[in-house]
């Protein structure tokens, strides 16, 4: 049976682009049909669309991928909103009212429409998430209907370069699938965090391909985001230095390397495999320390200036995405930062059905976010079932009538059903006739009709009614 009701969203990945179909249950959980991945390539850098046809021909495969697995047809598509320009921004507004009067919908809306106004250079306003209201001096968390002179909005802006969400919908165009909606990724990857841990204050960090993005949480909100632009690709690089193709240098990170320091008292262990030069282990985990403490040195930085520390985060790490599933990462962060981590767990209930441990793998934290956020159908609308099509009626007409006959007919006069004489045409015959009757009636009473043998008679009274009758003219 097909699947009618459900949402689809897709997360655009450095290295791969994920899809997701998943449906709603009756106790608001969400049940996931299918999760599908295509390859990325270089169409998509540090989460930002570079080509946006080839983008748009790798959707159409995962796309058509997914409503084969799911068995459904997919008319609208959620997008995550991510790369390397996303920034944070504090925004203050506030509004005077001329006397106390209660704070309504309109008065909130208009203290967002200014903030979502800012210019902010070379980047436009992608969201805009309300952190606190101070009504006459007093925080409060939800104003409206609270009477005041003056309420002060304070706002999280997001701001990002304007190609990030052209391109996004110049792709879906090219595809031939509606917007169901843009999210931003950092907002859906925090599906791993527990609210007590966001009221705490946690450090979020996203560890993907292109990018590690940091999202600060403190009392609940969102306090600070950040985008830095490396990641784990940046380490697979560096590890192409030992003479290895990208492919297998990503292969051996995987599956031997580490991050952990201690792992550098093995000098003299070697790793063989069948086809690549010999590796010195020890150089491995050296490459990817080497730039995993570039990137954490980055996040430390930008927690220090956003104004938190340790003691403000009493949650520590959480780490999510792709890259945070490196052996011996959360060894290094304790040593860099003095704060422990933690691997990200989507929170919220979620039937994984056939793909069970999805939701603790962090390479699919956003795009299983992305689904939770979503509220819109994006089935495709079934076809309109084409319109009978209805025969024009057509009167049935005797099989062999003659002109004359249908003529007759259609002039309400009874066609003669007598055999007609071979070669007399009946429109004369019927002329003669009805001469021969008004003859008859017109001669003193005399009642009898003079017979007509031939056709003579047919068109002599034929050229009477053309010419008159020379003894009837001599005669008045």
């Amino acid at each position: 049976m097909e699947l009618t009701d459900f949402i689809a969203a897709v997360d655009l990945g450095t290295s791969k682009i994920l899809g997701i179909v998943a449906a709603r249950k009756n106790d608001g959980s969400l049940r996931v049909y299918a999760i599908e991945e295509e390859e990325s390539d270089s169409c998509i850098k540090r989460g930002c669309i570079q080509n946006v046809d080839e983008t748009a021909a790798k959707l159409s495969r995962l796309i058509h991928k997914l409503e084969s697995s799911a068995k459904c047809r997919i008319g609208k598509i959620y997008v995550g909103l991510g790369g390397q320009s996303l920034q944070s921004v504090d925004n203050k507004v506030t509004r005077v009212l001329n006397e106390e009067a209660p704070i309504t919908d309109r008065i909130i809306n208009s203290l967002n429409e200014e903030s979502r106004s800012l210019p902010i250079s070379n980047k436009e306003i992608l969201d805009i998430i309300p952190l606190e209201y101070l009504v006459d001096q007093k925080r409060v968390s939800q104003p409206v209907g609270v009477y005041a002179t003056e309420i002060e909005a304070n706002h999280k802006i997001i701001a990002g370069r304007p190609s990030i969400r052209k391109n996004i919908r110049r792709v879906l165009e090219k595809v031939g699938v509606e917007e169901a909606g843009l999210i931003l990724s950092p907002l859906a990857a925090a599906c791993v965090l527990p609210e007590n841990e966001k009221s705490l204050g946690c450090a979020l960090v996203d560890f993907g391909a292109g990018t590690t993005t940091l999202s600060i949480y403190k009392d609940g909100l969102l306090r600070h985001l950040s985008v830095i632009p490396l990641g784990g690709h940046a380490i697979t690089k560096d590890i192409t230095s030992l003479k290895l193709l990208e492919k297998d240098a990503e292969k051996v990170k995987i599956e031997h390397g580490s991050a952990d320091p201690a792992t550098g008292n093995e000098p003299n262990r070697m790793l063989r495999r069948e086809g690549s030069p010999e590796i010195q282990v020890s150089l491995l985990n050296q490459c990817i320390t080497s730039r995993q403490e570039e990137i954490l040195e980055n996040v430390a930085n930008q927690i220090k200036q956003a104004g938190f520390d340790r003691n403000k985060l009493s949650a520590g790490f959480v780490v999510t995405g792709g890259a945070s599933a490196m052996t011996g990462l959360p060894e290094l962060i304790l040593k860099l930062t003095d704060m422990d981590s933690k691997p990200g767990r989507v929170q919220k209930a979620v039937d994984y059905s056939r793909y069970a441990g999805f939701g603790e793998r962090g390479a699919y934290s956003v795009l299983i976010g992305l689904a939770l956020k979503g509220n819109v159908n994006c089935a495709k609308p079934k076809d309109p079932e084409p319109e009978p099509i209805v025969e024009p009626v057509v009167e049935e007409q005797t099989v062999g009538a003659t002109a004359a006959e249908q003529s007759a007919t259609h002039y309400g006069q009874p066609a003669s059903t007598e055999p007609q004489a071979a070669g007399v045409d009946e429109s004369v015959h019927d002329y003669g006739t009805q001469q021969q009757q008004a003859s008859s009636t017109t001669e003193g009473g005399n009642s009898t009709d003079k017979k007509s043998h031939g056709p003579g008679a047919g068109i002599g009274g034929f050229l009477k009614i053309l010419f008159g009758d020379d003894k009837d003219t001599k005669r008045d």
